[in-house]
């Protein structure tokens, strides 16, 4: 489904601070895989949602959604087929707009038209049935601004908005490591559903390795900017965090806080 093919990317060129990351990534993602990402920081995983966006240029290298080049599109163009949340919750909603509003606005996505003709009441039955998945009250705060909302309420309503058009792909950084550890697994738990209900493909960067090995049905590893680690049906139901640690200390990791784990 999609291609990253030979892939370079160079941070801060010709300064003392140059930074070679991508040095001809290759990286195939077939449709409905559910990939988790993991690796150490400043290994190029954040980046590589990024490149997937389009919200970063490569210097070279080619990105292929099927049979469609998308390498040099501009980012609002990729957006229509990409839904992205970020690890902060308030980057992923429009705080001074209420809940039943930004909701609408995702219903607007890859349509040229007004956000009026998208606020019908009828929707906001199907908003509620959503919403009410997460048990976290949202579905009776449609009309409250989405700035007085919990961390744990903005990330679950970015999750609905995200998956109201169903995305080519689904990218999530780190979207529950602002969350509180009971409110983040009831997300992670919600999210997992969404995607298998859905069958979307989705890349899920996380720190947290035991979620990396209990999601999804193909895990990665990224160490400088390469693919250390590639593991999927089967063998990656069999997984064991032990074997994880283990390669992060083949690369010489440090491994510190226990929400690694």
């Amino acid at each position: 489904m999609i291609l990253l093919k030979d892939i370079y990317k160079t941070f801060n060129k010709n300064t003392h601070f140059q930074k070679k990351l991508y040095e001809g990534l290759n990286l195939k993602i077939n449709k409905g895989e559910f990939i988790t990402v993991i690796g150490s920081n400043g290994a190029g995983k954040s980046t590589l949602l990024k490149v997937l966006s389009n919200d970063l240029d490569i210097d070279s290298g080619k990105i292929l959604f099927g049979e469609k080049e998308t390498t040099n599109q501009k980012s609002f163009e990729t957006a229509k087929n990409i839904s992205y949340i970020m690890q902060d919750p308030s980057a992923n909603t429009l705080g001074a707009m209420t809940v039943y509003e930004n909701l609408s606005m995702s219903e607007l996505k890859g349509k040229k038209t007004v956000l009026k003709k998208c606020l019908i009441d009828k929707n906001k039955d199907k908003y509620k049935m959503l919403l009410s998945k997460f048990n976290l009250g949202l579905e009776n705060k449609l009309d409250i601004d989405v700035s007085l909302l919990s961390g744990g309420q903005r990330q679950a309503l970015a999750i609905v908005m995200a998956t109201l058009k169903l995305p080519q792909i689904l990218l999530l950084d780190e979207h529950t490591a602002a969350l509180d550890p009971i409110t983040s697994k009831e997300v992670m738990k919600i999210t997992d559903n969404i995607i298998k209900e859905n069958n979307l493909t989705c890349l899920m960067i996380t720190h947290k390795i035991q979620d990396a090995i209990d999601y999804g049905n193909r895990l990665i590893m990224i160490h400088d900017g390469k693919v250390l680690f590639d593991i999927s049906g089967e063998k990656k139901e069999k997984l064991k965090l032990q074997d994880i640690i283990e390669k992060f200390q083949i690369m010489k990791t440090d491994i510190v806080g226990s929400e690694i784990f």
